[in-house]
């Protein structure tokens, strides 16, 4: 309908919208700028009136309409925001999160707005309703397709798949995907809570990386086994294998199992890689991989399957500077190690292959000689997690042999697991104390208590005074 002069005839617009339909028409007569201040005002107030539905049709009558709605209509949306200073201002943030139904189709709008620009991250999450996540799948492939080489780019990109009801449909997510080339994200997080069928066919070949679906990628989060599906794998595959600029790289959730990594591993190098987290991996593939990838400084080996064979290479790690993990994980990697731990080490609960955390005193007191051994340097910190059944190894022996007394640190990072009774407490606290006054050299040692008991002020002051009597070099916190 027009608004003065000859009709203007608009075409309700589809759900996606291309590239044509979104073109700002130029109709012949008197324009929205032609019209008397009063008049205008009175469009404005109209126009603010209407169901924020019929907004996008209205936007392309003129250029100016455009110009004017185009930031409310992006407010209402929840595409836009308002500063929150005394000169109140409307604008689109950097770092974007869409979750809203209508923010996803105000997205098409925004990218042929004056508002359009670079974004520092944009957050995408999906509705559980299977019809409203497709409409917002295609949405999401319309935005991204229509991205140029010389557009706004987006430096970090959250996907979230919210698949814990019902599956993603894995066809469609795969397009969105494939449509990412175009916006050159130089980090892509894929998240999602649902179990799909791992299946990455009978043959992994190796790209050449001529064609990375993701060029000048830096980082790759992903916590999905959506990700290695029949559907999906390929572009998967084709992504690890050709992102050559890759520096993060964290697979967890992924429902790979240690044959899966096996045939993996081996068709991948990432030349720039100094980050790394593979949950489900074998320590013999692990072993070959790292072999391979010399500039890995933080590693993560939580869920590490310890697969060793005398086959089993050692490999050097010359920056490596953080080592997390199980007891057991940590003492299997330091047997290939040949190289030093310079900075941090952290030791997490073992499991017992559920959820439940245990400790292994033999694996951890194996980590602790391997340690020793290795160590010409002091390590910066050493965090390790200690129940209530870790009181017989921090008594241990009173022995010379005992690791302990080889090993220099900085910073002792103690997590306490406090159950039971008082008296328990009191004597899990004593044999705390002997074990970490037992090592060669200590500066600081941070005590972090949880649990259903709390230390009391009476049994810190003891403590301390205990600790000053017997080392008084160590400076005590508990947090």
């Amino acid at each position: 309908h027009g608004i003065v002069g000859h009709p203007i005839s608009i075409d309700a617009p589809s759900s996606v919208l291309t590239t044509e339909d979104m073109e700002i028409s130029h109709p012949k007569g008197i324009s929205l700028n032609d019209l008397p201040l009063s008049v205008a005002l009175c469009v404005h107030k109209s126009f603010e009136l209407l169901p924020i539905g019929e907004w996008p049709s209205l936007l392309y009558i003129s250029k100016t309409m455009n110009d004017t709605f185009a930031l409310p209509y992006l407010l209402r949306t929840g595409v836009a925001t308002t500063s929150s200073s005394k000169a109140i201002s409307r604008f689109v943030p950097l770092e974007l999160h869409i979750y809203r139904p209508e923010s996803f189709v105000a997205l098409q709008h925004w990218r042929r707005s004056n508002h359009f620009k670079s974004l520092r991250s944009a957050t995408f999450t999906l509705s559980c309703e299977n019809s409203t996540r497709n409409a917002q799948l295609q949405l999401l492939e319309a935005l991204f397709a229509s991205y140029q080489s010389s557009d706004a780019q987006i430096d970090l990109i959250r996907l979230s798949l919210s698949d814990y009801a019902t599956p993603i449909n894995l066809s469609l997510f795969n397009r969105v995907l494939a449509s990412l080339n175009h916006v050159g994200c130089a980090s892509l997080f894929l998240h999602s809570s649902g179990e799909y069928v791992v299946s990455m066919g009978q043959d992994i070949g190796i790209d050449s990386g001529e064609n990375s679906p993701l060029r000048g990628l830096k980082t790759l989060d992903v916590e999905s086994s959506a990700m290695f599906t029949e559907a999906v794998s390929p572009w998967m595959l084709r992504l690890l294998q050709s992102s050559k600029t890759l520096e993060t790289l964290n697979l967890s959730w992924t429902g790979l199992q240690r044959l899966y990594w096996e045939d993996i591993l081996w068709t991948i190098f990432l030349p720039r890689l100094f980050r790394l987290y593979l949950e489900g991996v074998g320590m013999h593939s692990l072993a070959h991989f790292l072999l391979r990838h010399g500039s890995v400084e933080e590693l993560d080996l939580d869920g590490l399957v310890n697969d060793m064979k005398p086959s089993s290479p050692y490999f050097a790690l010359p920056r490596l500077r953080r080592v997390a993990g199980e007891g057991r994980s940590i003492a299997a990697f330091l047997q290939r190690l040949a190289s030093e731990v310079f900075e941090d080490i952290s030791f997490q609960g073992d499991s017992d292959g559920g959820e439940v955390t245990t400790f292994d005193p033999v694996a951890h007191l194996s980590a602790l000689r391997l340690l020793a051994e290795k160590q010409t340097r002091t390590i910066q910190r050493l965090a390790i997690f200690l129940p209530p059944e870790s009181v017989d190894f921090l008594r241990g022996e009173e022995c010379d042999d005992r690791p302990e007394r080889k090993l220099s640190i900085d910073l002792l990072d103690i997590h306490l697991q406090c159950d039971g009774d008082a008296s328990d407490l009191r004597s899990f606290m004593d044999a705390c104390r002997v074990w970490f006054c037992s090592f060669k050299a200590i500066r600081h040692v941070d005590i972090r208590v949880r649990g259903v008991l709390e230390v009391g002020k009476v049994d810190k002051d003891r403590f301390l005074l205990e600790v000053t009597q017997a080392r008084p070099e160590i400076f005590i916190k508990f947090h």
